[in-house]
């Protein structure tokens, strides 16, 4: 059973069907929720043709508007992954300000994986440079 990747890792590395295994492998399922959750953040809402409200907004629409714009991103990053991370649930999104980057947006997500019937917490860190770029530290 391969519930830990997602579907597109699992056709990437469909050459390695002879190692399956029946065991279950929460670091793999975590590694696979960063990744995904890294490429999400780097889509922009509309580059998707087949799913025009997949992506996330294009912030420097939202300079003008900062303080206040901090708390439409923390909205925007929860419902985007509500909707297109289904593994997750129970999201919760922080900004942490960094005063020694004030360009870089840094947000902590926590959130509940719920698989194989079994609950865990996962924590990570995403930071969203002023080039629209994101990084998800786990």
């Amino acid at each position: 059973m391969t519930a830990e990747r997602c579907l597109f890792e699992r056709i990437i590395n469909a050459e390695t069907v002879n190692q399956r295994t029946l065991a279950f492998d929460e670091h793999k399922l975590q590694k696979s929720i960063l990744s995904h959750v890294q490429d999400m953040l780097n889509v922009r809402q509309g580059s998707v043709m087949a799913l025009p409200d997949y992506g996330m907004p294009d912030f420097n629409d939202l300079v003008s508007q900062f303080p206040d714009a901090i708390i439409q991103i923390k909205q925007a990053i929860k419902e985007y992954l509500n909707l297109y991370e289904p593994r997750l649930s129970t999201i919760r999104v922080e900004h942490y300000e960094d005063v020694d980057n004030p360009l870089v947006l840094k947000f902590g997500i926590t959130a509940e994986v719920v698989s194989e019937n079994q609950r865990s917490r996962i924590s990570f860190e995403t930071e969203l440079a002023g080039s629209g770029q994101a990084r998800v530290k786990g």
